[in-house]
């Protein structure tokens, strides 16, 4: 078992997990450490808050996919003390042997049990997965209700005017945004959520500006998903659309038996991580963690969501940023357009070393001119979630006039923010020659767009950008 620190932060629900855990052993928590005689298992008992010490194991019989277990009442997976026993065990405190404890023995055997008759059912001849086509009739019929809600409501926006927005318009928005959900139309909260917010800009010309593209947005959207519904109320078999991210923006949350039925899955991607950051959305109630990888074996860039509710946050691992190569054993695709969003259950990790940075710098975007083609495309999908993170390999960063440009070997120029790039200069001793992954976005004012630096890669290292 190689555990590392990165290892062990991976597998952490949180910070807080993490650093109590740490806490454990170096307070001395731990009474005795054990090992099995095959080494696939550690345990130990660690006091705590009740009359007797808590049993905690971590069983590694599967490397990849190890089992925790814990008599503490936590309800956290692994809790603070199995990530406490794993650290010991990464800092090679003494582990005496033992046999394999019976409660782990009866653990796996309930486990195999269990994969047996998973197996055999998957071995068998797979069934179509059963769509209730009456219930799934009713609730289109109900979203395109929830439809006629939504567009009357953007109507009377319209007609009253922006300057008419007080709190009391505010108020009323956000309790229809919550309303609609009862039409199955929980991915307009987002939109709304977006609108409101737009409203609530001290700045008034942005807000007017923000607003009005919402608005837009809002209402483009209607006349889609209803066209949307509409023709899939016509098809027999109800089929959802796996090529345009329509049925996220309705609200629906996609499975990973939709992807794999659709066959939207790779089985050979190599990924690198680019970026990662975590944000917060108050009108949702969540932290976001989200981060950006490069696939090695098709160069696309694609994107993670980790969605943390607030009521959640203790339960739902947070995520980290990952600087090891990952092979997911599968990696599930989810529909959209510029950089998609991925899934995968398990995967295998390993360094990254000198020849995946160079396969890496191999594959960034060379010419601007087909970058810029690509980006203004999207952007003209008014209801495309407008990320467009691509890796650029740039000759030079130049001058222009009283801001800063990426300059390509064809003399293309993407405009950097220009209060961006003192960090990216001190980060180099040369502007010359350079790998960036940047976000290309619009100005607020729709007149420029420009890229946003995310991170660059130094000779065989990656840095993240944190502005």
């Amino acid at each position: 078992m190689n555990i590392t620190d990165e290892y062990i932060k991976r597998i952490s629900v949180n910070d807080s997990a993490y650093k109590n855990g740490m806490a454990l052993v170096k307070s001395k928590s731990f009474l005795k450490y054990y090992i099995s005689k095959d080494g696939s298992v550690i345990f130990s008992e660690c006091t705590g808050s009740a009359k007797t010490p808590y049993k905690v194991f971590v069983d590694f019989l599967d490397n990849d996919n190890p089992v925790f277990y814990c008599t503490c009442p936590s309800r956290q997976v692994p809790c603070k003390h199995a990530i406490g026993l794993i650290y010991a065990y990464s800092l090679k405190e003494r582990f005496f042997t033992e046999e394999t404890p019976l409660e782990i023995l009866e653990k796996r055997e309930k486990a195999l049990l269990k994969k047996e008759k998973k197996e055999t059912q998957k071995s068998s001849t797979p069934k179509p997965k059963k769509v209730n086509l009456s219930a799934e009739k009713k609730k289109a019929e109900m979203q395109l209700e929830g439809l006629n809600i939504l567009e009357k409501l953007i109507l009377n926006i319209i007609n009253d005017g922006l300057g008419s927005i007080d709190k009391k318009k505010i108020d009323m928005i956000d309790a229809q945004s919550k309303q609609l959900g009862n039409y199955y139309l929980t991915g307009t909260q987002i939109m709304l959520g977006n609108l409101i917010s737009a409203f609530m800009e001290n700045d008034k010309e942005l807000s007017y500006q923000k607003s009005t593209i919402c608005i837009t947005s809002i209402y483009v959207f209607i006349k889609k998903a209803r066209e949307y519904i509409n023709r899939k109320l016509s098809d027999p078999e109800m089929k959802k659309d796996t090529d345009t991210d329509i049925e996220t923006l309705l609200g629906y949350a996609w499975q990973l038996n939709d992807l794999e039925a659709s066959g939207s899955y790779l089985d050979d991607a190599k990924l690198i991580q680019l970026k990662f950051t975590s944000y917060d959305d108050p009108y949702l109630k969540e932290i976001v963690d989200k981060a950006y990888y490069i696939n090695l074996n098709d160069g696309k860039v694609y994107k993670t969501y980790n969605y943390r509710p607030y009521k959640a946050l203790k339960y739902i691992p947070e995520e980290d940023s990952i600087r090891s190569l990952i092979l997911p054993k599968r990696m599930y695709i989810y529909p959209g357009y510029q950089n998609r969003r991925i899934r995968w259950e398990s995967a295998d990790y390993r360094e990254v070393n000198s020849e995946d940075i160079d396969n890496l710098k191999a594959l960034a975007k060379s010419s601007f001119a087909e970058v810029l083609k690509e980006v203004k495309n999207n952007f003209k999908n008014i209801l495309s979630d407008k990320d467009n993170a691509v890796l650029l390999h740039y000759i030079k960063i130049v001058k222009v006039s009283d801001n800063y440009a990426l300059k390509d070997d064809k003399g293309e120029l993407i405009l950097l923010d220009k209060k961006d790039v003192p960090l990216i200069i001190s980060l180099s001793d040369s502007c010359d020659d350079g790998y960036m992954l940047a976000d290309i976005c619009k100005s607020e004012d729709n007149t420029l767009i420009y890229a946003k630096p995310l991170s660059v890669i130094l000779d065989k290292k990656l840095v993240e950008i944190c502005f």
